[in-house]
């Protein structure tokens, strides 16, 4: 469902903002054939976190206020933010929140392999899927928003 909210919100914003699929792919960089599937409701899945960072920021959004249904103000994207800095902050609110012996249940409870999630949260995967990305989110139940945020 998450997912479905994202590819929404960036559609509905792309629209709303007169840009066709050919135009966003001239100024993010990425292929028509990528940026279609992306925007896809059905093959979405495999959608990793720096296409998904990088058409936040083309079109000029809080890339977290993507997660969220029914936004009326997207806010603006954050130039300081790349996708590894958003990372960085998913892994490092991911890893405080947890100690090693909770790793299991994230595992679990998403469906992931151990692998995986080791990878992730060791440095590893530099550009994940977002699908993991919420699966872990949903995992320990925190909303996955406020895993992009800095660590206080």
């Amino acid at each position: 469902m998450a997912m479905e909210i994202i590819f929404n919100n960036l559609d509905r914003i792309r629209t709303n903002r007169g840009l066709s699929i050919s135009e966003l792919s001239k100024v993010s960089g990425y292929s028509r054939k990528s940026i279609t599937k992306l925007l896809s409701r059905n093959t979405n899945f495999g959608t990793r976190l720096a296409i998904t960072v990088r058409m936040a920021e083309v079109l000029d959004v809080d890339f977290k206020k993507l997660f969220k249904r029914g936004e009326a103000d997207y806010g603006s994207f954050d130039t300081e933010y790349t996708a590894e800095r958003y990372l960085e902050c998913f892994v490092n609110n991911v890893n405080s929140k947890l100690s090693d012996k909770y790793r299991y249940s994230i595992r679990t409870e998403s469906g992931l392999s151990q692998s995986t999630i080791s990878d992730l949260l060791n440095g590893k995967t530099r550009n994940p899927k977002i699908h993991t990305l919420l699966n872990i989110a949903n995992s320990i139940e925190i909303p996955i928003e406020k895993l992009f945020e800095e660590v206080e």
